[in-house]
């Protein structure tokens, strides 16, 4: 019988979480990517929250009965954590750790799904038989959709228009935009905690009592393969890439199945009990939930190894959410010359245009144009100046792909021959540029005459 069908019926259970002992973490490795796992206390009312980049603890909210799951919202600085006995599932600011409030659901809700838009939330409760939408912005109870069973295991590709709950012995499809059931897939005995490939075509279900993974095409609602796994599969996660899917057993072992041939390449034993497993943000590593061995392992996805483990007693459902990447906005530089040969004022005319490369918008920024020694620049336009030899234009705010540009003019005189080379460069800018490579521009222009100018 599975952890989570026995937790229900044998009271004993609970005698494992008496006291929340704290288990020294790790130290930290040059693995660790910057974000937040979230733990839920398998046998506890408490979310443990992990600082990744130092696998250290730095909060421990709790609810009041078994935390059956937690997820992030991918769109805002919000997680959700399901009180199994308490019937309802509390929100949490994942900046203070402090509590949004609490949400009404069914009967023993287990696991949820946020949309990729973050505005939408999916409880699945198991003692029910439904599934509660909920708008994450008002926190209000959009619709019961009923599903039957014991619904417990709930996915949301990111495309947001299915949502594939796992109940006895099927999977049910149903329309995030009617919020009604569509479909019912039969699958193997006890569905657990299924998960999506990112193109959302193909559903990958943990079959507990049968010991397999089947997969589902969501384009025909159909069983396309039936893997076998390792003993009592409980939980799967697939790699960013699509191109594995890691599957957690119950039996304290992990199977690596290639998604293009549908088998087994790797096998990895030496678990308690294997709860969960979520990958993290860069697909190289995963992170493995061991109940029995109070622990969370960090895993390498190249070699499924663990690299190091993070102790949190008698952890359940695991949630990661990579740090959110600092604004960068790559600034292109570029530097035009055009000869203005006359009789009076022969010039040069140089025009620096600064464009925006993305992913974000700038707000500011300072090209410099330096020019030859003892040149002077005139007709400069409204953000430039000049100090010695060097002009300095300053620019306000650019969106993602827009550009803007400045001008000056270098004279041409009697005594200014040969070759007139201008070289720009950004200097500095807001937020930071990831990419120098394009932050310098020049331009050469030969001059013969007053009158013959060549750029």
């Amino acid at each position: 019988m599975s952890f989570r069908r026995s937790l229900a019926f044998m009271p004993v259970l609970t005698l494992v979480a008496t006291t929340l002992c704290a288990i020294p973490a790790t130290t930290a490795h040059a693995a660790n990517v910057p974000g937040r796992l979230y733990v839920a206390g398998a046998t506890s009312p408490t979310v443990t929250v992990i600082d990744t980049a130092t696998d250290a603890a730095v909060a421990t909210p709790a609810l009041d009965s078994y935390v059956n799951g937690v997820v992030a919202d991918p769109a805002h600085d919000v997680y959700f954590a399901s009180d199994r006995f308490g019937d309802f599932v509390e929100a949490f600011n994942a900046t203070t750790n402090t509590s949004l409030g609490r949400i009404l659901v069914g009967s023993e809700p287990d696991r949820m799904a946020v949309n990729a838009a973050g505005t939408r939330l999916y409880v699945a409760n198991i003692g029910s038989g439904t599934v509660t939408v909920i708008d994450t912005a008002t926190h209000m109870v959009l619709a019961t959709v009923p599903v039957g069973g014991s619904p417990h295991g709930i996915v949301v590709p990111s495309q947001g228009t299915k949502a594939y709950v796992t109940t006895d012995n099927s999977v049910s499809v149903v329309d995030t935009t009617t919020n009604a059931v569509t479909a019912t897939v039969n699958v193997g005995q006890y569905p657990e905690y299924a998960a999506v490939n990112p193109a959302g075509t193909f559903l990958y279900v943990p079959n507990n009592y049968a010991d397999t993974v089947q997969v589902i095409s969501t384009a025909t609602n159909t069983v396309t393969a039936t893997i076998p796994v390792c003993a009592q599969p409980f939980a799967a996660a697939v790699t960013p890439n699509g191109a594995r899917l890691i599957v957690g057993c119950q039996s304290g072992a992990l199977s690596v199945v290639d998604t293009a041939t549908n088998t087994v390449s790797a096998t990895r034993t030496g678990y308690g009990m294997v709860l969960d497993v979520a990958v993290d943000g860069t697909g190289q590593y995963a992170y493995v939930s061991d109940l029995l061995n109070d622990k969370v392992t960090l895993i390498s996805t190249t070699t499924y190894n663990p690299v190091s483990t993070i102790g949190v007693s008698r952890p359940g459902a695991i949630a990661f959410k990579a740090a959110p990447k600092p604004p960068a906005a790559d600034l292109a530089v570029d530097l035009q010359a055009v000869a203005k040969p006359a009789l009076l004022n022969s010039a040069i005319e140089y025009t620096i245009k600064v464009t925006d490369l993305g992913p974000d918008a700038a707000t500011s920024a300072s090209i410099t144009a330096t020019l030859p020694n003892g040149s002077t620049a005139t007709q400069l336009a409204t953000g430039c100046t000049q100090a010695g030899s060097v002009v300095t234009c300053t620019y306000g705010a650019l969106s993602n792909g827009a550009n803007a540009s400045k001008t000056f003019r270098l004279p041409v005189g009697a005594l200014t021959l040969g070759q007139v080379k201008v070289t720009a460069t950004r200097t500095t800018s807001a937020p930071a540029d990831p990419n120098a490579a394009n932050d310098t521009a020049s331009a050469t222009c030969n001059v013969v005459s007053i009158l013959i100018i060549t750029c």
